[in-house]
């Protein structure tokens, strides 16, 4: 599951890279299972790591991201 779901993050983040002016590798991208069922199915630290480079604050990251993931 962990193998499919970094995969739809990937491509996800590979459409908003235009987006949001990026011509960069993205970071590596590590999903978890997260041990309280109520922070959702997984975790990852995707926003965090994009924050200083798109100046935005991780919230914002994760929800434009969570945008693009629905759109797949």
């Amino acid at each position: 599951m962990k193998q499919v779901t970094s995969e739809i993050v990937h491509k996800a983040l590979e459409k908003l890279k235009p987006v949001w002016g990026l011509d960069i590798i993205m970071p590596d991208i590590e999903i978890e299972i997260p041990r309280n069922e109520s922070l959702g199915d997984i975790t990852t630290t995707v926003a965090m790591s994009l924050t200083r480079t798109l100046k935005k604050p991780p919230g914002k990251i994760a929800e434009e991201l969570l945008q693009e993931i629905n759109q797949l």
